[in-house]
């Protein structure tokens, strides 16, 4: 389940369409699973992909690491809970749950897509190129066995959080 954090909890959250990289996620996920990579990966969101997606889960025998929890109202407390979220998205007009997740204090891996100016790649996340399955793979394995780089996102999203909504920064 979502609460028991044994294991290091990644998240992706968005509708379930070939926009959002829910395909590419499972494929990370069979990558990571084949390295021995201990991990649990959990999906929130529905959409018309949601059946092709099950498939996948199974045909790149990842059931035990990828759970689909459905769509939920409200995903702020699975941000909160989570220990990295991924955004593998092809594309994004603006990638609010990056930003919400940015807010959370979340240590953050997306692809490069529009929402990716939110995100310094190797200061407050890591940016990999869309629709590599290997860079997202090899970036959340990098982060998962480096908890002092985990940290170090979250102070620089921090550092940068505060910075950017200091009211006396605003050009008048």
């Amino acid at each position: 389940s979502f609460s028991n954090g044994d294991v290091p909890r990644l998240l992706t959250v968005g509708r379930f369409t070939n926009q959002k990289g829910f395909d590419l996620a499972i494929k990370a996920a069979s990558i990571l699973k084949q390295n021995d990579v201990d991990f649990k990966w959990f999906f929130i969101g529905s959409g018309e992909q949601e059946q092709e997606y099950r498939k996948l889960i199974s045909e790149y025998d990842v059931e035990d690491r990828v759970i689909i929890l459905g769509r939920k109202n409200n995903p702020y407390p699975y941000i909160k809970k989570c220990d990295i979220y991924i955004q593998p998205s092809r594309h994004e007009a603006y990638g609010l749950v990056v930003h919400e997740a940015r807010i959370l204090n979340k240590p953050i891996i997306c692809s490069r897509f529009a929402g990716s100016e939110q995100i310094i790649d190797g200061r407050t996340g890591y940016i990999v190129p869309v629709g590599n399955v290997e860079k997202l793979a090899n970036a959340i394995h990098c982060l998962l066995i480096n908890p002092a780089k985990q940290n170090e996102f979250v102070t620089a999203i921090k550092d940068e959080l505060s910075t950017n909504n200091d009211w006396s920064s605003i050009k008048r």
